[in-house]
């Protein structure tokens, strides 16, 4: 049973890193061209937060699959 939560708990992970990024990589620029900076700030606080918590999970999850096996 807890294989298949870890199994899942991979996609959410990369779903974290790929929102993250892209919201670096998209909106940030984006919200730049149009002077909007507060929702460039906040695009950006929300991307690094995505990213960072994507890599803290990724440690967790490798740190349980060592333990497990």
């Amino acid at each position: 049973m807890i294989n298949t939560y870890i199994g899942h708990f991979t996609y959410i992970i990369l779903l974290f890193l790929l929102t993250g990024a892209g919201m670096l990589a998209f909106d940030v620029k984006d919200y730049d061209k149009q002077k909007m900076h507060k929702e460039k700030k906040t695009a950006r606080i929300l991307g690094w937060f995505n990213i960072i918590l994507g890599a803290i999970m990724l440690a967790g999850n490798w740190i349980i699959q060592g333990m497990m096996q």
